[in-house]
């Protein structure tokens, strides 16, 4: 982009138009001048024009000239003849000049944030830069759907069974008394795609002393959203006797790409005198997801009965029938990216010599870096509760399906580094230095759900119908029944890396101490890579009572065909001294680096609550 400013009709006074005779050759009705000078006040300028001006030929005027621009009348080159006669007679004549603009900077990296500027020394002071938050998100389709009844008698309105399954390829959706229905679909165009770059820092001047001071940038917050499709569905009955039905369903389908990028710098000096530093409990979190969704089923009466025969909810993949059900169906293509960088240290770690951090402290701790990349999401809960008696039957189904590629990065560096100065100050003197419990974590999956069905009974359930559980081909019944069916072709891949270090350095080839009397701990720092196809917990929890037993069944039925891949690597935790080290205690101590990659993942339990 380009911007101008126009200096419009400077007038020369006739005063001051011609300073020198003004000479020309005319030639039929122009004239091109020859000599001569302009006059023209600075009083009439702005100061962006006087300095445009005196760059292009005109000079400030002096002794007689006082307070005037001047410049050869040339300058104006050929002007009309009317115009040199103009001049000629000393009259004022107008006259216009663009000043060029300056092209576009593209935005710099990292720029963005909170810094707290120091100039000079400071005694005695708080420096602070925390609790500060940001968050860039982009979203294809979000929904927040909620339904709910109360009454003493919520009786039904002839729905005798509950179905749910997907609004899409002219399937029905929910059907039943009570529904919730919730589709959405994003389908391929532009991506989807967000990346914040941001600093929060004390950023001091070179050669700045600071003693006696308390110094922090600590538990600030830096989020990054990408989600394609996100829905938070809910369906709630609440009476004293329930005798309808209920059902909600939920269908999300992405094939549109979807990245998220979060980079974040926090900074602090480290040459301190008799003060504290804190880097600590900083997040930077990267978030990508296709498809996410959270559905919710609650029914909460003295007396719960079904409003037909008491049958079992019956459960396939997609499609889901009984007395209160819940189907959730997802579908993505296409890929999705996620990454967060983090980067922690002391301002002066590149200066040749400092003061050392002297009498102080330095921590950092608890900072967390965390890129998550999943295809599908879903978190399922389902809850059925008769104080008295509970006759209905419960079905929670959740079936997903990807072919995208997932990927997820997450990397961070924390380091504090120090040079002394000839011949003998140290880099650390009388000091401790701690790295603490900071973590790296880059999650990517498939598909990832978390399926939880509560039924309870007060005095007692109906008698329970005699078949129950699943088969082979995904078909599952039961008084309380639960289906998980996730299908992954495509490849998933998460990579983690970190540079957890403390280096304290004398110069010279060493002949200023590296630390005296201090402490170095590098101490509980993790680096974990974690990629799964397919991930689910599915959990049913039935309380036991005296009268009569419902029939429980939980299925799980996973398929992955995709590339499942997680690295952890430049992995580095040390603590490096260069020079003398006296009187004092260095540890690296409880740091961990993990690496897990799993096609199918499952834990599936039937509990009784008591």
């Amino acid at each position: 982009m380009m911007t101008s400013t126009t200096i419009n009709s400077i007038s020369v006074k006739p005063r001051w138009a011609v300073r020198v005779a003004l000479g020309g050759s005319t030639l039929g009705g122009n004239t091109t001048i020859t000599s001569g000078t302009l006059g023209v006040q600075q009083s009439s300028l702005t100061p962006q024009e006087i300095t445009y001006l005196t760059s292009h030929g005109w000079t400030v005027g002096t002794g007689v000239n006082t307070g005037l621009l001047t410049a050869p009348a040339s300058i104006l080159g050929t002007v009309t003849t009317a115009t040199y006669d103009n001049l000629h007679d000393s009259q004022s004549v107008p006259f216009g000049a663009t000043i060029p603009g300056t092209s576009a900077v593209a935005a710099i990296p990292n720029q963005g944030g909170v810094t707290v500027a120091v100039g000079g020394n400071v005694t005695g002071s708080q420096l602070a830069v925390n609790g500060n938050s940001s968050s860039a998100a982009v979203t294809g389709n979000s929904a927040a759907n909620s339904a709910s009844v109360t009454g003493n008698a919520i009786a039904s309105g002839g729905a005798t069974t509950a179905s749910a399954g997907s609004l899409t390829g002219g399937a029905t959706g929910a059907q039943a008394d009570h529904t919730v229905s919730n589709v959405q679909q994003v389908t391929g165009g532009a991506a989807l795609s967000t990346s914040v770059y941001g600093t929060y820092a004390i950023d001091a001047a070179a050669g700045a002393a600071i003693s006696g001071s308390t110094l922090s940038v600590s538990d600030n917050s830096r989020q990054q959203p990408a989600v394609a499709n996100t829905a938070t569905n809910s369906l709630s009955l609440t009476g004293t006797n329930v005798s309808s039905t209920s059902a909600l369903s939920s269908a999300q389908s992405g094939n549109a790409a979807v990245s998220a990028a979060s980079d974040l710098e926090l900074y602090a000096p480290g040459a301190v005198s008799a003060s504290s530093v804190d880097l600590s409990r900083n997040k930077n979190v990267s978030l990508g997801v296709i498809n996410d969704a959270s559905n919710s089923l609650s029914v909460t009466a003295s007396n719960v009965t079904p409003v037909g025969a008491a049958i079992n909810a019956q459960l396939t993949a997609g499609t889901a029938t009984g007395d209160h059900v819940l189907n959730n169906a997802q579908t993505a293509t296409t890929s999705v990216n996620s990454a967060a960088t983090t980067r922690l240290y002391n301002q002066d770690q590149t200066a040749s010599a400092t003061t050392g951090l002297a009498n102080s402290t330095a921590t950092i701790s608890g900072n967390s870096t965390t890129a998550e990349a999943s295809a599908n999401r879903a978190d399922n809960s389902v809850a059925l509760n008769g104080a008295a008696v509970l006759g209905a039957n419960a079905g929670l189904n959740n079936t997903q399906s990807s072919s995208a590629a997932v990927t997820a990065n997450a990397s961070t560096s924390a380091t504090f580094t120090l040079e002394g100065t000839s011949p003998a100050t140290a880099a650390a003197l009388n000091s401790g230095i701690t790295i603490d419990g900071n973590s790296t974590a880059a999650l990517a999956r498939g598909n990832a759900a978390s399926n939880a069905l509560n039924v309870s009974a007060g005095s007692g359930y109906a008698a329970a119908s005699p078949v129950a559980g699943s088969s082979a081909g995904g078909a599952t019944q039961a008084t309380a029944a639960l289906l998980n069916t996730q299908g992954n072709s495509g490849n998933v891949s998460a990579s983690a890396s970190g540079t957890y270090q403390v280096a304290l350095n004398g110069v010279t080839a060493g002949t200023a101490p590296g630390i005296t009397n201090g402490t170095a701990a590098l101490t509980g720092n993790t680096v974990a890579a974690q990629a799964y196809g397919n991930t689910a917990t599915n959990a049913v929890t039935v309380a036991a009572t005296a009268a009569n037993r419902p029939t429980v069944a939980v299925g799980n039925y996973q398929t992955n065909s995709g590339a499942i891949t997680a690295t952890a690597t430049a992995v580095n935790y040390g603590v490096g001294i260069t020079g003398a080290t006296t009187g004092s205690t260095l540890r690296a101590a409880g740091n961990q680096v993990t690496a897990t990659a799993v096609g199918n993942s499952a834990v599936s339990t039937i509990a009784s609550a008591r």
